[in-house]
């Protein structure tokens, strides 16, 4: 049992972490989703554009429906309307004919930017300090990282 000393606060208790982190979640989702409408884009469409990291390799649309966690053929949909914006190209794979490769076009690669620097200002997250952002990702790789290694394959 732990004991508090005067100084100390409590020890938040796992729901109300819970609550706080959901709360948290539901405000970062509500000021995505304003951003994400003055870029045109969908939940969806954005998740494949972030997947498309500008300092990463290009990636095949089988390996990003993967990372996704979805059919290929939602890649096939979500990236056909992302090339009619001129935001990716898809092209074939250079050792496997029969795969695909996506990659953002310069136009992708403001947007990414534009979009990546516009959440950073509308979203709760933003208010934290460089220091708090560093330790907020080391708790919440400890939070996914059991969570990832239990999750099932597919």
């Amino acid at each position: 049992m732990e004991v508090n000393s005067p100084a100390t606060p409590p020890l938040p208790s796992v729901a109300s972490l819970s609550r706080d982190l959901l709360t948290t979640a539901r405000l970062i989702r509500a000021c995505s989703a304003e951003v994400l409408a003055e870029f045109g884009l969908s939940d969806s469409q954005a998740g494949l554009l972030w997947a498309l990291d500008p300092a990463g390799k290009p990636q095949t649309m089988r390996s990003l429906a993967l990372k996704l966690t979805c059919d290929p053929s939602n890649v096939t949909v979500l990236s056909e309307a992302l090339r009619r914006a001129g935001l990716i190209q898809r092209y074939p794979h250079p050792d496997d004919r029969r795969a695909k490769v996506l990659t953002l076009t310069e136009l992708g690669l403001d947007v990414w930017g534009r979009l990546q620097r516009r959440l950073d200002e509308a979203s709760p997250l933003g208010q934290l300090s460089a220091d708090q952002r560093r330790s907020l990702n080391a708790i919440l790789a400890a939070c996914l990282t059991p969570a990832e290694s239990q999750a099932p394959e597919g």
